[in-house]
């Protein structure tokens, strides 16, 4: 059986149509905050509040707007499909390709060794480190959904295999600041810690899922489209 939304009477001058409209708005997810730690030369946490209305991202070349776009696809996207700095490139044509490595770590810049004559890519953050994104979603109803991705290096390397990946959701507000706060790479405690409400996945599929029915996004058709 299909549950009916709770309506109100009918007042005059409006219509059933009108009020259903109004409670389908009223329980759309939309995005509300995106939280990055440690992503690209996003040093540290930055918070971007996003307005329900629409949001504009804006600033010169190598500010940060590719980066920060690269930090919802990763949320959002396959990751055998995600495309970073795609929208960049489009524009530029030019530049590095970006990577997970490369924005776990920090790369910013490439230079050349004056001994070797090599070129090497420079990292903000060289050894052990932790990258966290969190896209979170409200509705009218006051009810919010996170959106979050772990990502870790334990070493020193930086191959694609080094990177450890972790994904939840959580059906509340999700704050990095306070809930991620001496994260030791400990995967274990870190879930006792968070408690039995968040929903843990190793994979991307089993996050996918779950978001996509706490949002109501019917398949995975939507964020392909999406992405692109």
């Amino acid at each position: 059986m299909t549950s009916q939304p709770n309506l109100s009477p009918v007042q005059p001058g409006t219509s059933l149509f009108a009020e259903t409209l109004a409670e389908q708005r009223a329980q759309q997810f939309r995005m509300r905050r995106l939280q990055v730690h440690n992503w690209g030369t996003f040093n540290g946490l930055t918070e971007v509040p996003i307005a329900e209305k629409g949001f504009l991202f804006v600033g010169r070349s190598g500010s940060g707007k590719s980066t920060l776009l690269d930090a919802m696809s990763a949320l959002l996207t396959p990751p055998s499909i995600v495309d970073f700095n795609a929208a960049a490139r489009e524009a530029e044509r030019s530049g590095r390709d970006r990577s997970l490595v490369s924005y776990v770590r920090g790369a910013w810049a490439d230079q050349q060794d004056s001994t070797s004559g090599e070129i090497a890519t420079q990292y903000l953050r060289k050894g052990a480190t932790w990258t966290a994104l969190v896209l979170e979603y409200a509705n009218a109803h006051g009810e919010a959904v996170s959106l979050i991705r772990l990502f870790w290096i334990a070493g020193s390397g930086n191959a694609a295999a080094d990177v450890r990946r972790h994904y939840m959701v959580a059906p509340r507000s999700f704050d990095v600041a306070t809930e991620l706060d001496g994260f030791d790479l400990d995967l274990r405690k870190l879930k006792a810690r968070l408690g039995q409400e968040i929903a843990h996945f190793d994979g991307f599929a089993g996050y996918a899922e779950r978001f996509r029915h706490a949002l109501g996004i019917g398949n995975e058709m939507a964020l392909r489209l999406l992405h692109k």
